[in-house]
This record gives C-alpha cells, sequence and structure tokens, in this order.
C-alpha cells in the first residue's frame, strides 16, 4: 500500500492527478504541489489589444488573471484582453476544487513601452516549494549588482527584499513569515522572474 508519495515541480495536471486513483485528500503524505508553469498563448495582437490565452483546458477549473500581483475583477475566463497600453506584468492562476491544494500558475507575461517581455530565464532553480524555514535559488549565472529579489504576499505587499547581485545561489532564511502563498520576484533589470511560492 501506498503510504507517502510526494510530486514537485513536475508536469503533473489536474487530468493527470484525478487518474491516478490516490485518495490525495485522505492522506497527510500525500503531496503534489507545486508543478511547472503553464503556457500562456499570444492569441492576438491587432496593434490595440493584446489578448492571451492560457494553454490548459480541463471539466471543473476556474481561471483568475492577476495584474502586477493583484486580482483583476471578472477576469475569470481562459483568455485575457487588454490594451497594449497597459503595461506591468499578467499571469493567470488555475484552480479545480476537487484538488484544492494544487494551484497551476501561468508564466509572467511582461508587458513594457518595448512590448511583451519574455519571462526571465535566467533562474535554473527554486526549491523547496512548498517550504516552511527556507528558499533555495538557484541561477544561471551571477546578476548584475542592481539585481533584486522581493518576496510578496498575494495582495501585493512586499515581506522581504534583497540585492542578488554577484551571485549563482541564493538562501531566503523565511522564518518569522507567516504561512500562506507569496510571489517570488526577482528582476535584474532587463527581466523578470515570477514564481507561486508555498509557505506551511
Amino acid at each position: 500500500k501506498l503510504r507517502e508519495c510526494y510530486v514537485y515541480n513536475n508536469q503533473l495536471d489536474f487530468e493527470a492527478l484525478d487518474n491516478a486513483n490516490i485518495d490525495w485528500a485522505g492522506n497527510s503524505y500525500f503531496k503534489y504541489s507545486d508543478q511547472n508553469l503553464i503556457l500562456p498563448i499570444l492569441q492576438s495582437n491587432d496593434g490595440t489589444d493584446y489578448t492571451f490565452e492560457v494553454d490548459y483546458v480541463y471539466a471543473g477549473i476556474t481561471y483568475q488573471w492577476y495584474k502586477n500581483d493583484v486580482l483583476i475583477d471578472s477576469e475569470t475566463n481562459q483568455s485575457l484582453s487588454f490594451p497594449i497600453s497597459e503595461l506591468g506584468y499578467y499571469y493567470c492562476l488555475v484552480n479545480y476544487a476537487s484538488l484544492p491544494d494544487l494551484t497551476l500558475q501561468s508564466e509572467t507575461i511582461s508587458i513594457s513601452t518595448v512590448g511583451i517581455e519574455k519571462p526571465g530565464t535566467f533562474v535554473s532553480k527554486v526549491f523547496p516549494n512548498p517550504t516552511r524555514e527556507y528558499l533555495k535559488i538557484q541561477l544561471e549565472k551571477p546578476l548584475e549588482n542592481n539585481a533584486f529579489l522581493q518576496l510578496k504576499n498575494i495582495t501585493g505587499n512586499t515581506v522581504l527584499s534583497q540585492s542578488v547581485g554577484n551571485k549563482t545561489q541564493i538562501e531566503l532564511q523565511l522564518k518569522g513569515i507567516s504561512k500562506g502563498i507569496y510571489f517570488l520576484q526577482i528582476s535584474n533589470g532587463e527581466d523578470t522572474f515570477v514564481q507561486k511560492i508555498i509557505i506551511e
């Protein structure tokens, strides 16, 4: 009999978990969050508006779009349209009531004065996630001295910030930070990396 199962940062989605025939909710030693980011796809750019769509569909799931870590009221569809002049970063969280511990997150869409920016690709690994006391961040290469990170709660308030220049590995001490969902944001002045973090 399977007694423990931990699957993090993989490609599991709601369909795979549903079909696993495992009572995820009935055993506290079964964990399946978080998984890898899903892709937002640019559906159209008519010169006035962008339209993005999350590349994931499954019966019973819900969508919620965010801008700059703030929930966008009424934007609960698979796609999101907004004027190209609305600068900032956007992402979508996907939930499924039958598997409440897992929230799928889209990659972040960054809109600047030069157009659509690619999500930050300078972060190779963030672990453990979920976590309790610390978080390790592995970078592809040392960043510029002006690079910095922020840990924000779901209301957009910064609970931790520090410089990350000239390092390839960072360890954040999380003692004293309340349990909940947070967003790790790392900026090197050109790109921004964003990932959801769960503190248990």
